[in-house]
């Protein structure tokens, strides 16, 4: 299907086209993140994805050779294997681009709650799974569960790259882009502005 006529959420900010134009020159913002943060939250919106169910004959033999994978890794690792997590959090985007999401919620916590547990919550694949989570939460409008996440992610980042490194600005953009989605500019604009600001730094104002 072909999506007409959509406007980029944040449109009525002032100095809005500007303040895109150097992001999208920093290249923070491209077509993945124009797909994944904005885009696919409102075509989830509109197909009431949280409440869609069953799967086409195909799809369900996926399903039913991740959930086999699952139980024959845990078999042979055990339970509490940071190596589950990882298909655990790959079941989870199976089942979110499915459109099961609800059970895709459910198995992103899985998955982070138990690399957490076992390598930290620093840990590469910890910060994934919170990222798929939280990614869930912001394209179905579930702003109030999103938030602590996101903002989670970006005190690990800031941690590790340092609070102006690129990589934190990267994880600052979905923070700002939740808001924009949900129609609320004041909430989205310092995130932005904080963005651009280190974007402007690294490069340069010009």
């Amino acid at each position: 299907k072909e999506v007409r006529n959509f406007a980029m959420p944040g449109t009525g900010i002032p100095d809005f086209d500007r303040h895109a134009a150097a992001i999208a020159r920093a290249g923070i913002y491209d077509l993945q993140i124009h797909h994944e943060q904005i885009l696919a939250p409102v075509v989830l919106r509109q197909w009431d994805a949280a409440n869609i169910t069953g799967l086409s004959g195909d799809g369900a033999k996926a399903q039913a050779a991740h959930e086999k994978r699952i139980e024959i890794a845990t078999t042979r690792l055990g339970p509490e294997h940071p190596a589950i997590a990882v298909i655990i959090n790959d079941f989870g985007a199976f089942n979110f681009r499915a459109g099961d999401v609800g059970r895709a919620e459910t198995l992103f916590r899985h998955a982070m709650e138990l690399r957490t547990r076992v390598m930290g919550e620093e840990d590469p694949e910890a910060l994934n799974s919170l990222h798929n989570l939280a990614t869930t939460y912001q394209q179905t409008g579930q702003v109030a569960k999103a938030d602590p996440l996101l903002r989670k992610s970006i005190a690990i980042i800031k941690k590790q790259h340092g609070p102006e490194s690129s990589e934190a600005a990267s994880r600052l953009y979905p923070l700002a882009l939740l808001y924009l989605n949900a129609g609320q500019y004041g909430q989205a604009q310092p995130i932005y502005e904080e963005c651009l600001k280190i974007q402007m730094k690294a490069l340069g104002e010009d």
